[in-house]
């Protein structure tokens, strides 16, 4: 029986298409014309698609749509045109709604944004909070658009080791703003960008033209103190803790400060990484230490072990990583 049915079934096939192909020849050429747009349905007398009657969803369909696949794929396959005009619309969509996201190392903050007048100095405010030195007149010159500011700052909320640094935000000291709210505006807005991700407690604004008091900054909603003198400033930093930008007696070497952590970041982060794949593979081996192991296993756990310890980068870390270390502490001391 299966044979027969498989012998019959190009006899089945071709008969077919020829009944496709009659069907076909019988819908002469002069009544194919282009259906409505809105409702599939053929205009003879091609009027205006306004016009067309679309009202019932169960109308009779000409024989030519009921022959013809196209027709029924025309509403979903979109135009050239319309795929062009979409892909545009949704590109600058994507630029509108760009996701600001933190970098994780000081390799994906380029040297420009890090030389642009925002800083870390090290130091903190009176509630342990670091403290983000931002000196207007630097970004200025450096032409930084407000989603650059945003992300060297960002970078640096995550430096701190100490949590309490960055728990209940940061702290900012802008400095060199102008007179007019310019420079003030522009860091409001940078920080309505960081708050999403990081809070800031606090902005300092450092401007002798501006009469002390407390406000509000309205894109980022951050409180901001206006300082007039180097007395006010002690009310939220201590003398030891101030930045040299605002008179203090602690100094800040930008350039210094780059070039100490691109040496230090791939440095830990090397010794992490080694650090994870010893621990998995001792973790291995120690899941395996209850049960009966058979020669292959061992072998293979042995390999495993081997080619770990014989790691190029980890081999590297033992041979020179006591003296980079001594030469990055010695460096922390400048």
């Amino acid at each position: 029986a299966m044979m027969t049915a498989a012998e019959e079934l190009p006899d089945l096939l071709h008969h077919l298409v020829v009944s496709v192909e009659r069907a076909i020849e019988r819908v002469p050429l002069d009544d194919l014309p282009f259906p409505c747009p809105q409702c599939h349905e053929c205009l003879a007398d091609l009027e205006c698609v306004s016009r067309c009657q679309c009202t019932t969803p169960a109308e009779k369909r000409d024989s030519c749509m009921q022959t013809s696949p196209m027709y029924e794929l025309d509403a979903s396959i979109p135009h050239i045109d319309s795929d062009e005009e979409h892909d545009d619309d949704r590109k600058h969509g994507l630029g509108r709604n760009e996701v600001l996201v933190v970098p994780r190392c000081i390799a994906e903050v380029s040297e420009k944004l890090l030389m642009s007048g925002i800083y870390l100095p090290g130091v903190h405010d009176q509630e342990g909070r670091a403290v983000v030195v931002y000196d207007a007149a630097v970004v200025t010159r450096a032409a930084l658009s407000h989603t650059d500011v945003a992300r060297v700052i960002l970078y640096y909320s995550t430096l701190p080791v100490r949590p309490e640094r960055t728990a209940d935000g940061l702290a900012v000291v802008a400095v060199n703003c102008s007179s007019s709210t310019d420079g003030l505006h522009f860091l409001d807005k940078s920080l309505a960008s960081v708050t999403a991700l990081q809070r800031v407690a606090l902005v300092l604004c450092s401007n002798p033209d501006q009469p002390p008091g407390l406000t509000t900054l309205p894109l980022s909603k951050t409180k901001c103190h206006m300082i007039s003198d180097t007395h006010d400033l002690l009310h939220f930093i201590s003398e030891d803790q101030r930045p040299s930008e605002c008179g203090g007696r602690t100094t800040h070497d930008q350039l210094e400060w780059v070039e100490f952590f691109k040496e230090l970041e791939p440095f830990v982060s090397s010794c992490q990484a080694c650090g994870r794949r010893l621990v998995g593979v001792m973790s291995d081996v120690r899941s395996a230490v209850d049960g009966t192991l058979s020669r292959r296993q061992l072998s293979s756990q042995h390999r495993t072990m081997s080619r770990v310890l014989h790691d190029s980068e980890l081999q590297r870390l033992r041979r020179d990583g006591h003296t980079t270390l001594a030469a990055l502490e010695d460096r922390a001391q400048w």
